[in-house]
């Protein structure tokens, strides 16, 4: 998908409603209490290609993405399928900054793109659909969108991140849903993932090319650090 030239979106919301959802226990008061939620869901790499609409080339090329951009089924009384503010800057920072020969797309073709900007101290991240073994890269990158976004450490603790990453191994997508302060999301939500993905369903294998390790900058944030083969 191009970045130019992006208008309304087509109707497509009925194809993403069992894709998407906010699990009940992430729904709470208290803005300083991380809610964090990590189950096995049926959502998988052709449902969301499916979904995404358009003509065999475009399905074609999604479905080879690394990472995949998922949208959402309405928000807030919204009935279209949106994408959360900044996305286009999500896509852009990916692309820039992944290795060479990982991928990411948005599943949705540009005529039906459409992002949602809410007034409310909150921020949306896209949800990313993507293989295990780049999850690292994914937080790292997500880190330092939300650094750039929020270069206080106040604002940092004091903002509220929503997100949902859906997580692709040999067996099964496990969907991690977060809900709490921008500071703590790249931790917790990588505890997560490490804590439920077993090596024996993981892609590291196929992907072992393009390994990432994870590193820390002088902002305490996790950044990406890519392993390339010799």
């Amino acid at each position: 998908m191009s970045t130019e030239g992006l208008v309304q979106p087509n109707g497509l919301l009925s194809r993403y409603e069992h894709i998407m959802s906010t699990p009940k226990a992430l729904m709470g008061d208290d803005p300083a209490t991380p809610k964090l939620s990590v189950e096995s869901v049926t959502t998988t790499r052709d449902q969301i290609v499916v979904a995404a609409g358009g003509d065999e080339p475009f399905r074609d090329e999604l479905s080879r993405a690394s990472i995949i951009l998922v949208p959402m089924p309405g928000h807030a009384g919204y009935t279209q399928l949106v994408f959360p503010h900044g996305t286009l800057e999500v896509l852009r920072l990916f692309r820039e900054h992944t290795p060479e020969g990982i991928t990411t797309d948005i599943a949705i073709t540009d005529d039906a793109y459409e992002e949602l900007a809410l007034h409310a101290a909150d921020i949306i991240l896209v949800t990313v659909f993507v293989k295990d073994v780049l999850v690292p890269i994914v937080l790292g990158l997500y880190s330092s969108y939300l650094y750039d976004l929020l270069k206080d450490a106040s604002a940092r603790r004091e903002t509220r991140v929503r997100a949902k990453v859906l997580v692709e191994t040999r067996e099964r997508t496990i969907a991690i849903d977060y809900y709490g302060p921008a500071d703590e999301f790249t931790e917790l939500t990588r505890r997560a993932f490490e804590q439920t993905v077993q090596p024996s369903e993981s892609f590291a294998p196929e992907l072992s090319p393009a390994c990432a390790e994870v590193g820390r900058d002088e902002s305490g944030l996790t950044q990406p650090t890519v392993r390339r083969p010799d």
